[in-house]
């Protein structure tokens, strides 16, 4: 399922199920309310392998579970999701390409296939930064060995955010 070479191979899973607001109070009669349910959709991340040689790539897939009841209907380009490598020194933003696309998440499972990059999200040629690098005569530089999480990104937030997966990068 990777084409990571010697990099050692395991699964990981992150998984989140959102519940909504469940604090009880009072109503303005003085009578407790009833907590609201819990949501009835979940994501869970889910990678070939929790190391990754630097400049390389990991491939994984979101799953959603969708016990609404109904379909969910939602606007985007290319897919869903991006999952990007952060640390509490790079913050990526992703990068969304423009295009109208509308996904039907079905009820009951959906799963949608991701690659995650061992490189920068991005390169530029005036000013480098620490998330936005110069650019090098290849293209995007990889990312530095180092430690790292999985982090999921949803251009339009309607599906609860998986829980991210720490990830190793190695030289």
């Amino acid at each position: 399922m990777s084409d990571m070479g010697g990099v050692a191979k395991g699964i990981a899973i992150g998984m989140v199920v959102v519940a909504a607001g469940a604090c009880s109070g009072s109503s303005s009669r003085g009578l407790p309310q009833e907590p609201e349910p819990p949501s009835k959709v979940s994501a869970t991340l889910i990678l070939s392998s929790t190391s990754v040689q630097t400049g390389k790539r990991i491939s994984g897939r979101i799953e959603i579970v969708n016990d609404t009841g109904k379909a969910i209907h939602i606007a985007g380009c290319g897919g869903l999701f991006q999952v990007l490598l952060t640390s509490p020194s790079y913050h990526p933003q992703p990068a969304w390409t423009d295009c109208l696309q509308l996904f039907t998440i079905p009820t009951g499972h959906y799963s949608e296939r991701v690659t995650v990059q061992a490189t920068y999200n991005s390169c530029g040629h005036e000013r480098p930064t620490a998330s936005v690098p110069r650019c090098t005569t290849d293209g995007i530089p990889a990312l530095p060995p180092g430690e790292y999480a999985a982090t999921v990104f949803e251009r339009t937030n309607v599906i609860p955010r998986a829980a991210a997966i720490p990830v190793l990068v190695t030289r």
